[in-house]
């Protein structure tokens, strides 16, 4: 079940990043992704919260009922986006002969070996990538040490699960009120340093807290944190890499965190076993590793200057 859900949110984020490019104007990518990325985040981390207080008393088959109900909703909601088929026009020099006799396979390596090759070309969209993949890898693993961190220090059970997942729900969601002003103000570049920065920090720390209130409001604070990368993240992708090449560029850095997360949740798994405090301390290295690959200094062009015609 696991693996098919996961299967799924791999196809999810680059179609919805590439939807989101091709129907959003450019000045609106930022809001754009704010709204998005609150409504996942507020969503995903509140019905982590909900289904940690009300484990209890429903029990797991109550819990997967709400879940199928709640992607049905989605799946409506989503299909309603917009109707009839939209397809992205493909550049001038794409269109040839022998793209027309391509078969399905044949056209998926091409298009794939086109990601790589623009992205051998784009420093800055590589080391964006890079970060977004470790950023992904210990997001997803956090799941490995936040109920252990409930039951076995704060011996809270599924109340403290949802307590904490409550905390990044809610930080994720208030992070739609200042996001695009701290983009606006710093950069989305420093943003995403920024944030990864705090997640390093936090996470790292959380286990520490001598309450769980406090340990909710650090996960308050990393859930804000990724609420503000995530839209920095996925502006400048959108600003950065053409519509034809998004969906490409997207699986391949989804191929590379997904990737991580399979070792790094092993990884995380066996050290927790044994010192949770240190789980944790590794998935704080990892989001420290984004903040370095967010913080690397950006290749500069000079831009061209074409020649005057007035004469």
């Amino acid at each position: 079940m696991n693996t098919l859900v996961a299967a799924g949110f791999w196809m999810f984020w680059p179609t919805i990043t590439a939807l989101i490019q091709e129907m959003t104007p450019g000045e609106e990518f930022v809001h754009a992704n704010t709204f998005l990325m609150a409504g996942i985040q507020g969503g995903f981390f509140m019905a982590g919260a909900i289904v940690g207080f009300v484990y209890n008393h429903i029990g797991l088959g109550g819990v997967l009922v709400i879940d199928v109900c709640s992607y049905v909703v989605s799946f409506l909601c989503y299909l309603a986006v917009r109707k009839g088929k939209h397809i992205v026009p493909r550049a001038a020099e794409l269109k040839t002969d022998l793209i027309g006799a391509e078969t399905t396979v044949e056209r998926f390596f091409r298009e794939m070996g086109e990601g790589f090759k623009f992205l051998r070309g784009n420093i800055n969209i590589v080391m964006l990538g890079i970060s977004w993949a470790l950023f992904l890898g210990a997001m997803l693993t956090g799941v490995v040490v936040i109920g252990p961190l409930s039951d076995k220090v704060f011996h809270a059970g599924a109340t403290g699960y949802g307590w904490l997942n409550g905390g990044w729900g809610v930080g994720a969601f208030l992070s739609t009120l200042y996001t695009s002003q701290m983009i606006g103000w710093v950069g989305a570049r420093r943003a995403i340093a920024i944030s990864m920065g705090a997640l390093a920090i936090c996470v790292s720390i959380a286990p520490l807290s001598p309450k769980l209130a406090i340990a909710v409001l650090f996960f308050g604070v990393m859930g804000s944190a990724r609420g503000i990368s995530g839209v920095a993240m996925n502006t400048s992708i959108m600003e950065m890499v053409p519509q034809h090449f998004m969906g490409r560029v997207q699986n391949t850095f989804y191929c590379a965190g997904t990737a991580l997360q399979i070792v790094l949740g092993l990884i995380v798994g066996v050290v927790a076993e044994y010192n949770l405090v240190a789980g944790f301390a590794v998935i704080g290295i990892v989001y420290a590793l984004a903040f370095a690959a967010s913080s690397w200094p950006l290749k500069q062009t000079t831009p061209t200057i074409q020649p005057s015609t007035a004469d």
